[in-house]
């Protein structure tokens, strides 16, 4: 035999030895324990709640697993089905703030006693504060707001400019500092339209996100007449200039030295200048616009008027002719006036047009305020005094020819006040199926900023409503153009409540004033007409991501009525795909504020799965009514894993709770 060879014979000897031994020395089997009556164990309590607050439906449930119950009309209730292991037992319902007992730690040795084995201490739950929760919210919390400027290339143009969303169809016009608002967009993307005539259109995209408001970068509209190379143009200052020349020609052809008695004017304005010595003129610290420039003289006829825009451009070089009258006759008379103000322009009496009524004959008045109008052929005239910002002057007066001209009475100019309006409204009138929620807004927009404290005072409801007014965008509330009135679904200082279904007119009387104390011309009106019973939405909200389908995160139908609780089972809830625990519960709760219904669906659901819920049709309210918009349909994505041993025990609740029942009675 070979080396080699006796090398593994020794080897294989040694290891069949060392195996007969070890099965000579078995150990002994350990001894059998006694198996305990029961297989799981009881846990038992009392929750108490405030006065006023029903204590039934609580879910009491052990955190990380499936096991739960639901509190008696007394606040009692029992976990059963539990393993031995630690439990934090916690106590949870919409409306009231959760709370966690103290940790619970169940041994072998407890499952041989009486069951339940553990009564917890009593617990209090306090309720959770209304302004913070639940369907009176719900709006504020599922719908956004838009909010921006808008310029022009004229300052003090921008009121006016037409703000619409394209997608739904909501449209508002900007105030007198270009700035808007759309309020109650449901969350998504939109395409902006801003339009104003003359002006080029403008589209701008935008994403609203739930309770959120968006500010929109601000808007510049550019005229459609005019190409403009670069974007982002200033905005258009009160800096222009006219400049230019004005040569008096006399029938002989010389031309005379004095221009003090001549004046340049931008007719219907009070901007003007007076030559120098060599017939130039300037117009200074001019608003951009369009002008029409002229210049008069006593015994002398302008050629034509100029005109002149001062849109994009910043300066203007005009020339004027004025001509001697030739056709001055003995027959002819003249007319001499003066304007006067209520409150004196800015830029003083002179550039007020007079227009001699059936005659091409036109005059302009001084820094005094004074005019004179010369080559009237006799006979009785209407005059009228023009300036922009007023209403007109009107006169009459009766022309003598001679050289004695006649005087006309005094002018006086009275600003031209615009009085207020209501110019949007949301809804619009006639608008039927409005949606109530709590509250339910609508939107008033007038043309200027209002005198808050009026706006309040001179808006009326029939039938009557509870309702709060709210300026939009005023300074602490002094005053503002949009108003929102929140119409209530609840009690409020023994006023109605607002109902489905009716027919509602909201009056402003022309008492409602601007800030500068200036009253409506007459009152305003609208009607419209509340929808039937519906879904108002859903907790979580349709498309939500990340969601955690669990007890004591229940899902939540929320209505604008009282519904029927008899009306609703569980068959009526469609949930696909099935829950891995059975069909689940339901429970109705009634808001506090409102009385209105919440529909709680509670079940426990597979992590990161796309879940679409149905409520059938059947709802009705508690006094007949069905619910309109049923089906209602929403989706959303439950949220990641959990853990291994988050996992264990999850099976129906009711299914496990009737089988403990069942095997406690047969023993």
């Amino acid at each position: 035999m070979t080396p080699l060879r006796s090398l593994l014979f020794l080897a294989t000897w040694l290891l069949m030895a060392l195996t007969v031994a070890s099965c000579g020395e078995k150990e002994a089997p350990p001894a059998p324990t006694p198996a305990p009556a029961n297989t799981t164990a009881s846990i038992a309590g009392q929750l108490n709640l405030p006065d006023g607050i029903e204590a039934h439906s609580v879910m009491v449930f052990a955190e990380g697993t499936s096991f739960m119950a639901l509190t008696d009309s007394e606040g009692k209730f029992e976990v059963s089905g539990l393993k031995p292991g630690k439990y934090v037992l916690r106590a949870a319902r919409p409306d009231l703030v959760s709370q966690a007992m103290a940790p619970v730690e169940i041994t072998e040795a407890d499952l041989a006693k009486k069951q339940p084995f553990l009564t917890l201490p009593p617990l209090f739950m306090e309720p959770i504060d209304p302004s913070l929760a639940g369907p009176a919210q719900f709006a504020s919390r599922t719908r956004g707001t838009i909010r921006g400027t808008v310029s022009t290339q004229i300052p003090g143009d921008e009121m006016g400019v037409s703000v619409a969303v394209d997608q739904i169809g909501n449209k508002v016009r900007t105030l007198e500092d270009g700035t808007y608002e759309l309020i109650n967009v449901e969350p998504g993307e939109y395409t902006l339209r801003f339009q104003r005539p003359a002006y080029a259109e403008v589209e701008m995209k935008v994403t609203v996100a739930a309770g959120e408001v968006t500010e929109v970068e601000p808007v510049r509209l550019m005229s459609a007449a005019e190409t403009v190379a670069e974007e982002g143009l200033q905005e258009a200052a009160a800096d222009r200039v006219v400049f230019g020349s004005v040569d008096v020609l006399l029938a002989d052809g010389t031309v005379p030295n004095d221009y003090s008695a001549v004046r340049v004017v931008l007719e219907g304005t009070s901007y003007s200048a007076t030559p120098d010595t060599n017939g130039r003129f300037e117009i200074r610290n001019l608003p951009a616009g369009n002008y029409s420039v002229a210049a008069s003289a006593v015994g002398f006829i302008l050629d034509k008027k100029v005109p002149v825009s001062l849109r994009s451009l910043e300066a203007a070089e005009v020339t004027l002719t004025l001509l001697e009258d030739t056709t001055l006759s003995n027959d002819s008379g003249s007319l001499v006036g003066r304007v006067k103000f209520d409150v004196l322009p800015d830029g003083g009496s002179a550039g007020v047009s007079i227009s001699v009524g059936g005659t091409s004959l036109v005059g302009y008045t001084d820094d005094s305020g004074f005019f004179s109008i010369v080559n009237v052929p006799p006979g009785s005239y209407d005059l009228t005094a023009t300036l922009v910002g007023y209403r007109p002057g009107r006169a009459r007066a009766t022309v003598r020819g001679g050289s004695t001209p006649t005087e006309v009475p005094d002018m006086t100019l009275e600003r031209d006040i615009k009085r207020p309006e209501v110019v949007y409204t949301n809804p619009v009138t006639g608008a039927k199926n409005l949606t109530i929620l709590q509250p339910t807004p609508l939107v008033i927009q007038f043309n200027m900023p209002m005198d808050t404290r009026t706006v309040r005072e001179a808006i009326r409801l029939v039938p009557d409503v509870g309702f709060n007014v709210i300026a939009q965008g005023g300074q602490g509330g002094v005053g503002s153009a949009i108003y929102r009135i929140d119409m209530d679904a609840i009690p409020t200082g023994g006023r109605p409540v607002l109902r489905y279904g009716t027919r509602y007119r909201l009056t402003v009387t022309k008492t409602a004033a601007s800030l500068e104390g200036v009253t409506m011309e007459r009152d305003f009106s609208m009607e419209f007409t509340t929808g039937e019973p519906e879904v108002i939405g859903t907790d979580p909200p349709d498309g939500a991501t990340d969601v955690l389908l669990r007890y004591d995160n229940p899902i939540a139908f929320y209505f604008n009525a009282a519904i029927d609780p008899e009306s609703v089972t569980i068959d009526d809830i469609d949930i696909s795909p099935q829950l891995p625990a059975g069909k689940g519960q339901i429970y109705f709760r009634r808001d506090r504020k409102t009385g209105w219904s919440i529909l709680y669906f509670a079940g426990i659901g597979n992590w990161e799965t796309n879940y679409r819920v149905t409520l059938r049709k059947g709802a009705e309210t508690a006094g007949g009514d069905s619910v309109s918009n049923l089906p209602y349909v929403f989706k959303f994505r439950s949220n990641r894993p959990v853990s291994f041993d988050e996992r264990q025990g999850l099976t129906s609740p009711g299914y496990d709770e009737e089988e403990r029942e069942r095997a406690r009675r047969k023993r």
